[in-house]
């Protein structure tokens, strides 16, 4: 693997940490791998009977199936542990309850939101610092399957959710559950379930928009934001729609379009092949660049595009997952976060973040392309790093959890556990 490279905010430029991603040195990452052991093939058989100890991540920061006990120091106990990944599976199988929680295995519950009930996932003492994880499209829960056991091993209290409208979350077809201010009021509803008033918030994709969303809306309950491919941008001046290129394909106006329901749904498996293990897992960085800002208006990415075979980092199980939740919801509750960018945009103030940040990018992230990343390098005083994962994509969770895990625990211990109970909120 390749060492990432940082960027403190305050000593170089936007302009030379993007020339830089394009000339990193391919050197060793040693990053501390830690993790707990799950059943060998993520829930599809019966679990195997572990404790939470030991290591047992592979070197790509992955849960390893073929590592046994006696090298990772895993004690066999006398019964099944309901492991992370069982529940995820059972949510898509949903055959769990609302509260059915084992003293060493995650709880799960669901609660009652204005959006409908919402699905968490927890793992990790009780008496640990909160971290909630936010996943982004086309994801669930799972997509911070190689995240969550890392973290409640160094001790933190972790959740992820469902978000509305997927995985075992419920699903309608009311575009007004799916607003930004909807999801932040959804997220705040959990996070009062769970007794908890501060919270350090990691997101993904639209997982991070949401976390930079309830940043600003709930500045007293975010104790920190770190982000992965999902850099904070100051409002535009004008809707975002409108900023979509006329003269080419554009994701973004595609996502939003009323035809996009109908085509994704078609067939999920397809959809997901397409996003998952062609649009973000591809290693070549032409054809990012290409499925970007080279298409015509005419032509269709998902039906010239060879996007049979999966990434190394995504499994036909793992895969089987996503396309089994997204079967049940359909993608409609998803796209509506597209549909409803431009009223989003009206409803939300001029805002800048006075909390504790930090980003991790991969180098072949459309963000990079674009350099969404730029406004959050020159304009933010508490954004202390930004991290370039060396040819890399758009999936840092799941492409390279070793990287993600190493740098959020760092930054994690970095801040410490608190801020201060009041500050200044950041409205421009």
């Amino acid at each position: 693997m390749s060492a990432i490279t940082h960027q403190a905010i305050s000593r170089r430029s936007a302009a030379n940490l993007f020339d830089a991603a394009h000339n990193i040195g391919a050197t060793a990452f040693s990053a501390p791998i830690h993790g707990s052991r799950p059943d060998a093939d993520w829930g599809l058989a019966d679990p195997a009977p572990v404790t939470r100890r030991g290591s047992n991540l592979d070197s790509e920061g992955k849960v390893s199936p073929d590592m046994s006990t006696e090298d990772n120091g895993v004690e066999l106990t006398d019964g099944p542990v309901k492991t992370a990944d069982n529940v995820l599976l059972d949510l898509i199988r949903g055959t769990i309850g609302s509260h059915d929680a084992t003293a060493d295995g995650p709880a799960r519950i669901d609660v009652q939101t204005p959006s409908g009930a919402m699905r968490l996932y927890l793992d990790g003492p009780t008496s640990g610092p909160a971290v909630l994880f936010l996943h982004g499209f086309p994801e669930i829960a799972y997509s911070w399957r190689h995240q969550f056991q890392f973290l409640a091993q160094e001790g933190y209290r972790v959740i992820a959710p469902d978000l509305p409208g997927t995985g075992a979350s419920d699903y309608h077809g009311d575009d007004s559950a799916y607003t930004s201010l909807a999801i932040v009021e959804a997220i705040a509803c959990c996070l009062d379930a769970l007794g908890l008033t501060r919270v350090h918030i990691v997101g993904h994709d639209w997982g991070a928009r949401h976390a930079w969303a309830f940043a600003r809306e709930r500045p007293q309950r975010a104790m920190s934001v770190f982000t992965v491919n999902g850099p904070w941008q100051p409002r535009s001046a004008r809707r975002p729609l409108s900023m979509v290129p006329q003269d080419r394909f554009s994701f973004l106006a595609f996502l939003a379009s009323p035809s996009a329901n109908r085509i994704l749904d078609e067939d999920p498996a397809r959809t997901l092949r397409f996003f998952l293990g062609h649009l973000y897992g591809t290693p070549d960085a032409a054809e990012v660049g290409r499925l970007h800002t080279g298409l015509s208006k005419a032509e269709d990415p998902f039906g010239q595009a060879a996007f049979g075979c999966l990434p190394p980092w995504l499994s036909e199980t793992e895969l089987h997952m996503y396309v089994s939740a997204f079967q049940r919801t359909g993608f409609g509750p998803s796209l509506a976060r597209y549909r409803n960018m431009d009223d989003d945009w009206a409803r939300e103030p001029a805002w800048r973040p006075q909390l504790p940040c930090s980003a991790l990018i991969g180098q072949r992230d459309p963000a990079m392309l674009f350099k969404l990343y730029e406004p959050m390098l020159n304009s933010l005083d508490h954004c202390e790093l930004v991290g370039i994962v060396p040819n890399a994509g758009h999936s840092l969770p799941s492409e390279r959890p070793a990287q993600v895990n190493s740098e959020l625990l760092a930054f994690l211990r970095r801040i410490g556990h608190t801020r201060p109970e009041s500050g200044p909120p950041g409205f421009l």
